[in-house]
């Protein structure tokens, strides 16, 4: 598998914290993508999962290819994060927006990422189900890997276990 797109709820539905998740990325995740053979890891940068592993990524030496809705789609998000964000936007590989209409939603970039991934690193607790139907965010990523069917490698129980 050469291209991942990580799928995950924000900290807070997962009753965890940023640094939880960075440290968790920066060790175990390293490690399952090196195992992995990933090459690539496509993101959106959106807060929690998804960033934490778009920064292991390039920590690591892989390419990342980050795929935005729209341009202004990050004013949406903490001036802090944002600074964040742009260290991410200025060293990747690819940076891809969507559309330029604000009113865009963020389902094509979420359809697009798993369309040219190989497979999902899913951090989702037990009790989360997988969407019936075509939603925004973190499941309308799910849905799109499941309808897709994208290889999904579940990550929960790794997590778990690493006591982060």
């Amino acid at each position: 598998m050469h291209c991942i797109v990580p799928i995950g709820p924000p900290c807070v539905d997962l009753g965890v914290t940023t640094e939880q998740l960075n440290a968790f990325a920066l060790t175990e995740l390293a490690d399952l993508l090196e195992t992995a053979g990933t090459v690539t890891v496509i993101s959106g940068l959106e807060p929690g999962w998804d960033h934490a592993v778009a920064k292991t990524a390039l920590g690591i030496g892989l390419n990342l290819h980050i795929v935005i809705p729209y341009c202004g789609w990050e004013m949406k998000w903490s001036a802090g994060f944002q600074k964040k964000c742009q260290t991410l936007i200025d060293e990747c590989f690819i940076l891809t927006y969507m559309s330029t209409d604000r009113t865009h939603d963020d389902w094509p970039a979420n359809s697009y990422m798993v369309s040219i991934a190989d497979a999902a690193f899913v951090l989702m607790p037990a009790g989360y189900e997988k969407p019936k139907e075509r939603g925004q965010g973190t499941y309308g990523r799910l849905w799109a890997a499941n309808m897709q069917k994208k290889q999904i490698v579940d990550v929960w129980p790794s997590f778990r276990e690493s006591g982060y």
